[in-house]
């Protein structure tokens, strides 16, 4: 099962619903960003309290750990992921969750400023959280499929040692694509906009006069190339779907998980969490500022999993 799905998780599934349809009508709510920014830090500040009064002795705990299998799934958002947690739910010995708190959401935002930072909100709230939610699951393997975690790739293997860690590619075109039918960067997304260059990076003193389409490439060809150099195992999720030995050998052997041919088919043919009505066009659509501005900013990564050759000329 799903555990966002199937379980009401401290509440949380209310903020994901009314996100999501909010972004989805023509309307702006002025001053509603920085409420729900509010609503968010202050929500996340108790419920850390809350979660270390509860477990103030982790000894029980991390026994419990040691007997349990875990794997964590990376991957930028629009790249599959739910997909891929919805697919391997069909394994019987397994509970998958997907974006499984609202805390991630906010704490993304602290990892991308500080690898401490990240490091901490694992060490001292995730895992302690991430027990108290599953503790009582008989199944003998936990993974999660998270995007809003993926800027802590790097503290994971280190909070969980006993945990397998994958990274999930897909198309930066086709990512790029996704995220500019939604609110990413935009009006809409109250977090996301603190996301922006280290003030080392090239491009941080060139972010005010980035378009939002090339804000988007930046976002899929920084945090891509950041789960690139901190996992060392990466899936394409283009051979994910259409390749069930690919998929039997890359996820479920790796996992030591077991889905039927039969069920993969089954949702590989009917997906989930698909894009809204795709209203920015496909990518052999864009014009010549948009295909230049997405190849000088993604190119090297996109060259790196084999996605780029000769699209320029498609």
């Amino acid at each position: 099962m799903i555990l966002n799905d199937d379980y009401n998780v401290f509440g949380e599934r209310w903020t994901t619903r009314f996100m999501k349809n909010y972004r989805k009508r023509a309307i702006d709510i002025p001053f509603l960003d920085r409420f729900i920014y509010f609503c968010l830090r202050v929500y996340c500040f108790f419920n850390k309290l809350i979660t270390n009064m509860i477990i103030h002795d982790p000894t029980y705990m991390n026994k419990w750990y040691e007997n349990k299998q875990v794997f964590f799934i990376f991957g930028v958002i629009r790249s599959g992921t739910a997909f891929l947690a919805h697919v391997l739910n069909k394994s019987e010995n397994a509970l998958v969750a997907h974006e499984t708190v609202i805390d991630d959401y906010w704490y993304q935002v602290e990892a991308y400023q500080s690898e401490e930072k990240a490091f901490k909100y694992l060490s001292t709230t995730r895992r302690k959280k991430l027990y108290l939610m599953i503790k009582d699951n008989p199944n003998k393997i936990y993974g999660e499929i998270n995007p809003f975690l993926r800027r802590f790739a790097k503290s994971v293997p280190k909070v969980f040692p006993e945990a397998k860690v994958l990274h999930l590619v897909r198309d930066g075109r086709d990512v790029v694509r996704s995220i500019m039918c939604r609110a990413t960067f935009g009006k809409k997304d109250p977090l996301i906009n603190k996301i922006v260059p280290d003030k080392n990076s090239f491009y941080y003193e060139k972010w005010t006069t980035m378009t939002r389409f090339e804000k988007v490439c930046w976002f899929w060809q920084n945090d891509t190339k950041y789960l690139d150099e901190n996992t060392k195992y990466t899936v394409k999720l283009e051979k994910l779907r259409a390749d069930y030995t690919y998929f039997k050998e890359k996820i479920l052997d790796y996992l030591d998980l077991y889905v039927s041919k039969e069920d993969w088919e089954d949702i590989v043919n009917k997906p989930k969490n698909k894009s809204p009505v795709l209203s920015f066009p496909h990518w052999s659509e864009w014009n010549v500022e948009q295909k230049e501005a997405f190849n000088r900013i993604c190119g090297v990564q996109m060259e790196k999993y084999d996605y780029a050759s000769g699209w320029l000329n498609q």
